[in-house]
C-alpha cells in the first residue's frame, strides 16, 4: 500500500514538471513573436497615425492630408513585390514620417518611396516574346495606278462615236445659266442716316424701369442662369481629446539623459587628449540633438500640471562645452610637442570637428 502511495506522489511530481515546462515554453514562443512583431510595417503604421492624429487634433486638414498620404504609400506597398527592399524603404519613410510629425514641426512628409512592381518582370518577358503586328493598309488608301501591273475591275467597252453627229441637249444636261452680279445702287449718306433712324424707332425696347423700382424686373431674368446660392460654410470639426503617454515620455527622457551622462564621463575619465575619443563623442552628441528637439516639443505641448511630474530635458549646451574644452585640450598638446607637428591629415580632422561642433550649435538654437 505504501509503495502504490510512493508511485502516485512520482507520477504526479513528473506531470507537475511537464505541465510547468509547456507553460514556460509557450511563453518564450509568445514572447518572440511579440518581438518580433514589432519591427513590422503595419505596427509603424498604426504608431505613425496615432502620433498624426495626436499632434494635428486641432488642424484638421493637415491631419487628412498626411493620413491620405500614409494611405497612398500603404496602398503601393501592398501592391509591390513586398521584398526585403521594399521593407525597409517602407520602415524608413514612415520613421522619417514620424519624426516630420512631432509637435510644432512644419516639414512637409518626405517623397513616397518607390516599390518594385508586382508584374513588372511578367510584362517585360510578355514583351519580350510579342511578334511585332503588321500594318494592314486598307486596299482603297493604295492608288492602283501606280502599279502598272494591277488588272482593272471591270472591263471598258467602245462606244461607236461619229464626231459629225449633233449632240442633243437633255433638259438635266442644259447649262445653267449664271447670274450676274449686280452692284448695289448708291446710297447717300444722309439717306443712310434717316434709314437707321427708322428701323431705331420700329425696334421693340424692354421699358425702362421706373423710379424707386427694382432695376431689374422678374420678366427680364433669364431662366437659364442659375440663382446665385449662397456658400455654406462648412464648420470646423470638434477635436477629439487625446492624451500624451506620460510614462513613455518619462522614460525617454531619462534614457536621453544617460546618454550624455556617459558622453561627459568618458571625457573626463580620458587622461590624455585623445582625437579619436573626441571624434566620436562628438558624432554621438550630433546625433542627440534630434532627440532633444523631439523630446522638447513633446514636453512644451503638455499641460503645467503634465510638466511638473515630468524632468524637463537637459540642454546639450554643456555637454557641447565639454567636448569643445577636450578638442582644445588635444590641438594644445600637439603644440606643446616640439618632437611632434599638426600634419595635413590632422589639422583637417580638427577643421572637420570644428564644423560638426557649430553645426550642433546652431541645431540647438533653431
Amino acid at each position: 500500500m505504501a509503495h502504490s502511495k510512493e508511485n502516485n506522489e512520482r507520477l504526479t511530481t513528473i506531470v507537475c514538471t511537464l505541465v510547468a515546462i509547456a507553460i514556460l515554453a509557450a511563453g518564450v514562443t509568445a514572447r518572440q513573436n511579440d518581438s518580433s512583431s514589432s519591427n513590422e510595417p503595419e505596427q509603424w503604421e498604426s504608431d505613425v497615425r496615432y502620433q498624426i492624429k495626436t499632434v494635428f487634433r486641432h488642424d484638421a486638414r493637415k491631419r487628412d492630408e498626411r493620413l491620405a498620404e500614409v494611405e497612398a504609400v500603404m496602398a503601393a506597398w501592398k501592391e509591390s513585390t513586398q521584398s526585403d527592399s521594399d521593407r525597409e524603404l517602407l520602415i524608413d519613410w514612415l520613421s522619417e514620417t514620424a519624426v516630420r510629425s512631432i509637435p510644432g514641426s512644419i516639414n512637409d512628409l518626405p517623397s513616397a518611396p518607390e516599390f518594385s512592381g508586382r508584374e513588372s518582370n511578367n510584362l517585360a518577358q510578355s514583351q519580350s516574346t510579342v511578334l511585332p503586328r503588321q500594318v494592314l493598309t486598307p486596299p482603297l488608301l493604295i492608288p492602283k495606278l501606280l502599279s502598272g501591273t494591277a488588272p482593272l475591275e471591270r472591263q471598258i467597252t467602245p462606244t461607236p462615236y461619229d464626231p459629225f453627229a449633233e449632240i442633243e441637249e437633255t433638259p438635266s444636261e442644259a447649262p445653267k445659266k449664271i447670274a450676274a452680279l449686280e452692284q448695289p445702287p448708291s446710297v447717300i449718306p444722309t439717306q443712310q442716316r434717316a434709314v437707321n433712324k427708322r428701323n431705331a424707332t420700329s425696334a421693340t425696347w424692354p421699358p425702362a424701369p421706373l423710379p424707386g423700382s427694382s432695376l431689374v424686373s422678374f420678366d427680364t431674368i433669364d431662366e437659364t442662369s442659375p440663382a446665385e446660392q449662397p456658400i455654406p460654410v462648412a464648420e470646423p470639426p470638434v477635436a477629439e481629446p487625446v492624451t500624451v503617454n506620460l510614462t513613455e515620455l518619462a522614460a525617454r527622457v531619462a534614457g536621453y539623459h544617460d546618454v550624455l551622462d556617459e558622453i561627459e564621463t568618458s571625457l573626463l575619465r580620458a587622461d590624455s587628449a585623445n582625437l579619436t575619443l573626441v571624434a566620436e563623442q562628438a558624432n554621438r552628441l550630433y546625433a542627440m540633438t534630434r532627440d532633444y528637439r523631439f523630446l522638447k516639443l513633446y514636453y512644451e505641448s503638455l499641460t503645467e500640471a503634465e510638466q511638473r511630474s515630468i524632468l524637463e530635458p537637459r540642454p546639450l549646451s554643456a555637454t557641447l562645452r565639454e567636448v569643445d574644452r577636450q578638442l582644445d585640450r588635444y590641438e594644445a598638446s600637439l603644440d606643446s610637442d616640439f618632437l611632434g607637428s599638426i600634419d595635413g591629415a590632422q589639422a583637417e580632422q580638427i577643421a572637420e570637428l570644428r564644423e560638426l561642433l557649430s553645426a550642433i550649435n546652431s541645431r540647438m538654437d533653431n
